[in-house]
């Protein structure tokens, strides 16, 4: 009797989808953050290069193969970053050579293998204008167009992506020449349209590259002592994590991003404080992800509708402001979050804090929120404070901004509730499997209730001997089977109804003249 229940169960969990179906992504990052600018260039020092560099490798390393941070963290970012400086090497260009010399063959060996890979590369530090186009400083050498055509750009990877956060960076990737030719022909500065173009030139050539650039106008706006971070370098891991996910798809899309920081700027009235971005998708699909939830192995979330909160900010324990968002009203986010950490959601006069466990998903309406006093300083950058995540972002200013530019939008279909998470370590893979053996429990459970009816009407119909032994074995077997898929049947629906983010699931009883069951109602 009990081999054949544990057979049944066996079959079962057999016929059970298997986790992680999709093809997996192999993901490579390199992080750079120079904070000293070159020997006798005149330019002071930055404060949170080093810092982005640190927390970029921080967000990546929860869903890379490999993730490599090229820094020299000053003090107050080792007090921050306490457990970094082990893994940071110097950044220098003859280092960056050889790890990159590394990457390839390590790509080309996926690709032979016919394995998706991706490769990101950031950079914050200074750029330095010259008549050859903008050079990234290291404290050993540089990088410079040449540099990033013949290095990077033209690794065998599925998806190459750049981010850089410095000055001149719209020069980096311009055609041989263009500039120069074009400025001294008109006598004037090149327009940051004509710039874009000039990049997007250049990039033609790299159907599977894709860059996002920013230039500020001055040190004192590229940098900001409230974020402790480069402005645009923190608007863009605010997106990354989950903040521009305008369609709940859990990926994250160039044009999601670029149209995201253009909200997170649009309200700042000072033009030394804007930020311009330069964004570009690989040639070869305009939609392919900077970052997807599916790469992420059992993803720590914060999801759902953060009502009456407005604009708000995320902060760990150690101070560091992990992202900023300000979605439209009713917008519904899924935002990732570091395991392992005490988190505080916080807004202009309400805050709660909560440690997530790994792979745990809380609901903004799990929160409990308190009263709390901030207060803001700074008065060189009133007017980055004054504007900083005003303009709220979600579907509306995500159309608006794609069809004012011409862009190609990610697909919109109907708002929903929740934002689930779609990722190999995510709950969907659990769910898929709890209604495949929560309907195996039921069926299991009906045709062997039937058989042990059955089989208890042949044992009251006989008065012989062995059929009637023959018939009530019959009838203890089956209805054991039949108990056991009801057990599985409502542990399945009971995990479910857990699993799932805003839980519209029902169960109720189910009751006619001929049967007797359980119904689970539900939005799929």
């Amino acid at each position: 009797m009990r081999t054949v229940a544990l057979t049944l169960l066996c079959g079962l969990l057999w016929c059970l989808p298997a986790r992680g179906e999709e093809p997996r992504t192999f993901v490579y990052a390199i992080h750079l953050g120079v904070n000293l600018p070159p020997p006798e260039s005149g330019l002071p020092a930055l404060q949170y290069a080093d810092d982005d560099a640190a927390r970029f490798f921080l967000f990546t390393r929860m869903f890379t193969e490999e993730s490599l941070l090229f820094a020299v963290l000053d003090e107050d970012s080792q007090r921050r970053f306490p457990s970094l400086a082990q893994h940071s090497r110097v950044p220098e260009r003859k280092e960056l050579e050889r790890v990159l010399d590394e990457l390839r063959g390590a790509l080309e060996r996926h690709a032979a293998r016919n394995e998706h890979t991706v490769v990101l590369l950031t950079y914050s530090g200074h750029g330095l204008a010259s008549p050859g186009g903008t050079r990234l400083s290291l404290l050993s050498g540089e990088i410079d167009r040449r540099f990033l055509e013949e290095r990077l750009l033209q690794l065998p990877a599925s998806a190459v992506h750049l981010v850089v956060d410095a000055c001149h960076s719209e020069d980096l990737l311009t055609a041989r020449g263009a500039i120069q030719q074009e400025a001294s022909a008109a006598d004037r500065e090149i327009p940051f349209d004509e710039r874009q173009r000039l990049t997007r030139e250049l990039l033609l050539r790299f159907p599977r590259a894709g860059v996002l650039l920013a230039s500020g106008r001055d040190k004192e706006t590229h940098e900001w002592s409230r974020l402790s971070a480069g402005v645009f370098s923190h608007e863009v891991l605010s997106a990354l994590a989950g903040a521009a996910d305008v369609n709940g798809d859990g990926e994250i899309a160039y044009s999601e991003v670029a149209a995201f920081v253009s909200a997170a700027n649009q309200a700042v009235e000072d033009p030394r404080a804007l930020v311009q971005v330069i964004a570009h998708a690989p040639g070869i699909d305009p939609r392919t992800p900077l970052m997807s939830r599916r790469w992420v192995r059992r993803p720590t979330l914060l999801q759902g509708v953060p009502r009456a909160l407005g604009h708000f900010f995320i902060e760990l324990e150690n101070g560091v402001r992990w992202l900023d968002a300000n979605p439209e009203e009713g917008a519904s986010l899924s935002l990732l979050l570091p395991p392992g950490t005490t988190v505080w959601v916080r807004s202009s006069d309400l805050e709660s804090a909560f440690s997530p466990r790994p792979g745990e998903a809380r609901t903004f309406r799990d929160l409990e929120f308190s009263r709390a006093e901030t207060a803001a300083r700074g008065a060189a950058t009133d007017s980055l404070r004054r504007g900083f995540f005003r303009s709220r972002f979600g579907r509306s200013f995500y159309q608006g901004w794609v069809q004012g530019r011409g862009e190609i939008p990610v697909p919109l279909g109907e708002p929903s509730e929740s934002v689930r998470a779609e990722s190999a370590g995510g709950h969907e893979g659990w769910r898929a499997a709890l209604m495949v053996s929560g309907g195996g429990g039921v069926l299991g459970s009906v045709i062997f209730g039937i058989l042990a009816g059955q089989a208890w009407s042949d044992y009251q119909k006989t008065d012989l001997q062995r059929p009637a032994t023959e018939a009530y074995r019959r009838w203890e077997v089956y209805t054991s089977i039949a108990v056991g898929s009801a057990v599985l049947a409502a542990g399945s629906a009971v995990a479910l109804w857990w699993l799932w983010p805003e839980k519209n699931v029902q169960l109720a009883p189910l009751a006619g003249p001929d049967a007797l069951g359980v119904s689970l109602f539900g939005r799929w």
